[in-house]
């Protein structure tokens, strides 16, 4: 079998806006292991980092992992999610996403 190396750009699109709602101003993937959440504000974050739609973001990403990189994680449990908010990411990197990656 062919090993992948990148989740489509369609389907992990589909993926990371699908969270778009509520407090959740944008999900972005860091690599196969990470995904950072931006809420819009710094106080949002320890109010919402332990709720159920954190840990469905997780499974829904591992079925992605296993099924286009076919990665050796043995359960979402390996994911890790970073938290930050829009809040910060305009204050602290004037919005630009260059500063905020490097």
């Amino acid at each position: 079998m062919q090993e992948n190396k990148y989740i489509p750009n369609d389907v992990l699109k589909s993926f990371l806006t699908s969270y778009e709602k509520g407090d959740i101003w944008q999900v972005h993937q860091l690599n196969e292991k990470w995904l950072i959440v931006f809420l819009f504000r710094n106080d949002q974050i320890e109010t919402n980092k332990n709720l159920p739609v954190y840990q469905e973001m997780k499974d829904e990403y591992f079925k992605l992992v296993k099924h286009y990189l076919n990665s050796k994680f043995l359960s979402s449990a390996e994911i890790s999610i970073q938290f930050d908010s829009k809040e910060n990411f305009e204050n602290k990197y004037q919005s630009n996403w260059y500063f905020y990656y490097h």
